[in-house]
Parts: C-alpha cells; sequence; structure tokens
C-alpha cells in the first residue's frame, strides 16, 4: 500500500486558540510519528524535522506536508468554532521526480518516501495510530515555550549538518 492521507477534527476543547498552531502542532506530531515508524523498522536515528511550519523533511527531502484549515471563532469561546487539519505521508509510495531544467530557479524540495529511507515497507496502521496519539498530545500541550525551544534545538542541528557539508544557513 502506498500513502497515507488523512483529515483530522479535533474536539472543540483541543482546538487552539491560535488556528496557525495547529498546523505547526500536527507538522510536529507527524515528524514525531514519521521517527518513531521509521525506528521500528529497524532505522537508526532517522533524520525528520518540520520544516517551519508544515513541510515535514525525512533527511533531504519532504516526506509529508500538513495543513489546517479553521472558521471564524465561536463568541463563546473565542476558538475558531471548526478546524480540520490535512496530513498526507509517502510512507511506501514510489516517488518519481525529475528535475528541473537548468535556468528554471531553485529546484524544489524533491519528495522522499519512508519506505526509500527504511529499506522495506512501513506498516501505515501504527503509524496512523501514533500521528492520531502525538496530535492530541500536541494540541492538549498547545505551542508554548517548549516546543519553540525544541524547533530550535532542531533548527540548530540542521545548520551544524549543512555547514559540515560545505552549504551555509540561518535561523531567524
Amino acid at each position: 500500500r502506498g500513502g497515507l492521507y488523512l483529515s483530522y477534527a479535533p474536539p472543540q476543547r483541543l482546538v487552539p486558540m491560535r488556528p496557525t498552531d495547529m498546523t505547526v502542532l500536527a507538522g510536529l506530531a507527524c515528524a514525531d510519528s514519521i521517527g518513531l515508524a521509521l525506528a521500528r523498522v529497524g532505522v537508526e536515528a532517522p533524520f525528520v524535522r518540520l520544516k517551519w511550519p508544515n513541510d515535514v523533511l525525512l533527511r533531504d527531502g519532504k516526506v509529508a506536508g500538513v495543513l489546517g484549515q479553521s472558521k471564524s471563532p465561536a463568541a463563546a469561546t473565542g476558538r475558531p468554532a471548526r478546524t480540520v487539519v490535512g496530513i498526507g505521508i509517502n510512507v511506501n509510495t514510489p516517488i518519481v521526480f525529475p528535475r528541473l531544467a537548468e535556468g528554471l530557479g531553485a529546484q524544489p524540495i524533491p519528495p522522499v518516501s519512508m519506505r526509500e529511507a527504511a529499506g522495506a515497507p512501513v506498516p501505515l496502521e501504527p503509524l496512523l495510530v501514533d500521528i492520531v496519539k502525538g496530535l492530541v498530545l500536541r494540541l492538549e500541550v498547545g505551542l508554548g515555550r517548549k516546543v519553540l525551544e525544541e524547533y530550535k534545538a532542531v533548527a540548530e542541528l540542521v545548520i551544524k549538518a549543512l555547514a559540515s557539508a560545505g552549504k551555509g544557513a540561518s535561523v531567524s
């Protein structure tokens, strides 16, 4: 089987006050779950990270995308009346991605599948369970200082990896 594609509408009590937090929190839950799934199939220290705010990268490719959508706030709570997050993950999907011809601008981040990283099929069901559990946990905690510090730490690791490869980057 190929990819994992899902929409999740959290209960109202878990909907963040800022609608944009939903996408970031879902992206972090997705990255955590992908790393866990790859570790379960024997990939040592999978390099999974969030490309703020909604792309999940595996090594040098895009393995997943996250998109949140919400309706205007409900008068009683101030929270969005309805919020849905969509997640798409290249799990066992075969990837064919041609490079753009020279002179057509910057190359997009190429897609990658979890199967490519693992060298074997990755089970979908445990990944789905981990994503939903992780998303609920992330929504309960919210996007606070700890999450931002976590992201900064990961970003610094990415910068060090790029520097060792002779490429420059910065975090702002």
